[in-house]
Formats: C-alpha cells, sequence, structure tokens
C-alpha cells in the first residue's frame, strides 16, 4: 500500500467524525457563483455531488507540492473537504442512494473519453481482467449505451467535452434530486461515495475520477478549482471575474508560449488599476450579450497596437493555431472577422446567434473568453489589416 494511500484513508474516516453540518463562507459564495452561471437545479447537484467525489483526488497533488509534514498535509486535506459542507455523522445522506446508477455514469463517461474520444486501449476492461475478485465502482455498473451512442464517431474536442460534461452532471444530479437531497447533502453524499470506494479500491476510484477531472472544459475546470483558490488565492480569486478565471483555465490547453503575451493584454483591457476592478464598460451581466461579443472581437483584434505587437516575431515562431494560414496574410477587418466566426461556429461548435439568445450565462463567459484568445492570436498573425 502506498504511503499517500494511508494517509488519505485516514485522512478520510478521520473526516466523518466530530463534524457538524453548518453553513460556510465558501458555501454561500459557490451557491452564488453556480447561480449565476445559470445550469439548472439538476446541473448544481451533480456538479456539488462530483465536488464532493472528487475534491480529494483533485487536489492532493498540490498540497503534496505545498506541504511535507504529513500532519500538515492532512490538515489542509480535511480543511478543503469540510470548506464547502461540514458532514453531521447524526445523517449521511448517501445512506439514501442506491450507488448503482451514478457509478455506471462515472464508468460510462470514462468509456466515452477513452474508447470513443480518444480511441485508447480499454483500460477498464484491461483492469477487471487483471482483477476479476476486486470489488470497485465498476463492479457494481455498466456502460450507458444511449450516452455511448450519442458519442460516437465524435472528436475529442472541447465542445464534445463540455456537452459530456453537462450530460455527466445533469443525469447525477436527476438522480438526486429525485431524491430530495438538497446541494449540501449532494455534495456530503459525493464525499461519503468516495469514501466507500476509495478504501476498497484506491488506485481504480482515483483512475475513474481523475479521467473526468482532466476532462472537463474550462469553466467547469474553473469551479473545480474554487477550494483551492479560495483558501491559498482568495485576494487573486476576488479581484477576478468569472470571465477571467475561464480565460486562464483555457490558456492550459491552449499555446502557453503566446499566452503570457494574451494575458498581458487581457489585463490592460478589461481592468482599472489601483484598485483593481473590471472596467464599467465589461458588465457581462446586465449589457446585451451581443454588444458584449462585438467589443470582444473589436478591441482583442487591437492586440497589435499596444506594446504587444512588438513581439509579434514571438506569435511567428510558433505553428500552434487553428488557422494557422493566416501567417502574414493581409486581410480586411471584416473579413477577418467572418474568419473568426467560422472558427468559433465550426471548430468549437458554439453558434453565436445561440450563444447570444439561448445559452446560459456560463456558456455565455466561456465563448467570450475563447472569442478573446482566438481573435487576439490569429490577429498577431497577420501582416496587415487593409484600410
Amino acid at each position: 500500500m502506498r504511503k499517500n494511500e494511508v494517509f488519505l484513508r485516514g485522512l478520510l474516516i478521520y473526516t466523518m467524525e466530530n463534524l457538524t453540518n453548518t453553513d460556510t463562507v465558501f458555501k454561500t459564495y459557490f451557491d452564488q457563483t453556480l447561480e449565476r452561471c445559470g445550469w439548472s437545479e439538476e446541473v448544481q447537484k451533480g456538479l456539488l455531488f462530483f465536488l464532493g467525489t472528487s475534491i480529494v483526488t483533485a487536489n492532493t497533488d498540490q498540497i503534496l507540492s505545498r506541504y511535507k509534514d504529513e500532519i500538515r498535509i492532512q490538515e489542509e486535506l480535511h480543511y478543503l473537504i469540510r470548506l464547502y459542507a461540514k458532514p453531521n455523522e447524526a445523517y449521511d445522506p448517501f445512506n439514501e442512494i442506491e450507488a448503482t446508477p451514478i457509478s455506471s455514469a462515472i464508468l460510462t463517461y470514462n468509456h466515452i473519453v477513452l474508447n470513443e474520444l480518444l480511441g485508447q486501449e480499454n483500460q477498464i476492461e484491461k483492469f477487471i481482467k487483471q482483477n476479476p475478485d476486486h470489488t470497485s465502482i465498476i463492479s457494481d455498473a455498466s456502460v450507458l449505451e444511449d450516452w455511448t451512442f450519442e458519442f460516437k464517431d465524435t472528436k475529442y474536442k472541447l465542445a464534445t467535452l463540455h456537452r459530456l460534461n453537462i450530460k455527466f452532471f445533469e443525469y447525477i444530479g436527476q438522480y438526486l434530486k429525485a431524491l430530495h437531497l438538497d446541494n449540501t447533502q449532494c455534495y456530503v453524499a459525493g464525499i461519503n461515495y468516495y469514501q466507500k470506494y476509495q478504501s476498497i479500491d484506491f488506485e481504480g476510484t482515483n483512475f475513474l475520477s481523475l479521467t473526468i477531472i482532466d476532462t472537463l472544459s474550462p469553466v467547469f475546470k474553473t469551479l473545480f478549482a474554487y477550494p483551492l483558490l479560495f483558501t491559498y488565492h482568495p485576494n487573486e480569486l476576488n479581484a477576478n471575474h468569472l470571465f477571467s478565471s475561464i480565460l486562464q483555465f483555457f490558456y492550459m490547453n491552449a499555446n502557453t508560449d503566446i499566452a503570457k503575451y494574451v494575458h498581458q493584454y487581457h489585463h490592460q483591457l478589461f481592468y482599472t488599476q489601483n484598485p483593481r476592478k473590471v472596467r464599467k464598460e465589461w458588465n457581462f451581466e446586465k449589457e446585451k450579450r451581443g454588444v458584449i461579443i462585438s467589443q470582444i472581437v473589436h478591441n482583442a483584434m487591437n492586440i497589435r497596437k499596444t506594446m504587444i505587437g512588438n513581439y509579434r516575431s514571438h506569435f511567428l515562431q510558433s505553428d500552434n493555431y487553428i488557422m494557422k494560414e493566416l501567417k502574414d496574410k493581409t486581410m480586411t477587418r471584416e473579413d477577418f472577422k467572418g474568419s473568426i466566426s467560422h472558427l468559433i461556429e465550426t471548430y468549437y461548435e458554439m453558434k453565436i446567434d445561440d450563444v447570444i439568445e439561448k445559452s446560459t450565462h456560463a456558456e455565455f463567459l466561456q465563448t467570450c473568453a475563447i472569442l478573446y484568445y482566438e481573435t487576439a492570436v490569429h490577429a498577431m498573425l497577420l501582416k496587415e489589416f487593409k484600410s
């Protein structure tokens, strides 16, 4: 048994004792953020359940990199686990749950990502063959065939993963809502779900959870990072609009060589100095979406007029762009805008009209982040705009 496994098991046993079910500052903050995102009650409940299920797995490496003392590591993880809600040993909401539907959703998610989207050797089936008598999440679950059919022949793209994220959270949330569990109970049930299965199969449980965590879209990666950010970087979290946080998590899967320049311009464009706050013209919550989108495209194109324009050669050194054929091209501003719109609607499968009229606020902000990044970097590739 691995050293980390020993103390993490002890941590979760300790966590289920000596706790009271009281509201927390983080819970209020996080619930308000979820409401602002505009997702359904079902998506929120499913997200909170999986946040409880994955909060140890998602944050262990970060805590281990911060601290060396095992007691301190246990204390920090113990604090993170209780940040949203503090379980009450007098009532365990996990007792209300038949775990098979949730286990099937977790198994199916992994099956779709690993088999359908990535075409990898089926690691899950391989694990079962190697451990035929092993009881774990997958032993009482089955792949949901309707999910598999829906994602058959799809590609590993942000739009596909985001659609799978929503389906996963909504499916779990519908089940929990039918059991009349509130948000706090959903989170605590997730903690207890993880406690049960990691004690049986530590490696397998973490493997399944990490597949999901690693394939969250930027908006969900942002929210799952909130416990760590709230704990260790509260000033930065409070100073950042959700749009900016999503943008930063999008950078992680973009061209990291030039992301620092785009990020620098982002600070100039969207924030004031002393005190740092979002400029009044960027009212994502109240301004018409079409106006915000037009502003983003117009301003992102003007990155060339800033000091960052002096670093254009750095942009040209990379080929890590969706439309690298734009290098040293000359275009009218209108033609360039058309190219960006085509990129967003085809590569990212986000129809601007639908985003304006139908999308939740969270999807709108995610689209804004992607639109800003792709407009700025591709504008830097052009030789010039035709007048």
